[in-house]
């Protein structure tokens, strides 16, 4: 739980895939061992997710990905409520759903 309100406020943006987000992390504010860590944790009670972390070496950036097969991101959606001003944000806004 404490990994988890770690993380929700350091989605920086999130980026809508066809199988689910992407979301990006503020690495000043959660360490890529504890979205790591966050990960480990969040698989054992969402076997039906597949997760992705994405490290950027140039800049810097981490990228978290949450997808998996059909209606996983109807379940993001619905149960990530912390992140709905970010995931609606990128609907129909023209940016990439797929990422990296």
């Amino acid at each position: 739980r404490k990994l988890l309100d770690q993380l929700m406020p350091a989605v920086i943006s999130a980026r809508e895939r066809n199988d689910g987000y992407s979301l990006q992390i503020d690495t000043r504010r959660v360490s890529v061992v504890e979205a790591a860590q966050w990960v480990d944790l969040e698989r054992k009670c969402c076997p039906f997710f597949d997760f992705e972390l994405d490290l950027h070496g140039e800049d810097g950036g981490l990228w978290l990905s949450l997808k998996g097969r059909e209606g996983v991101k109807q379940f993001i959606e619905m149960d990530f409520t912390r992140l709905r001003d970010k995931l609606g944000h990128h609907e129909g806004s023209g940016q990439s759903v797929s990422h990296p």
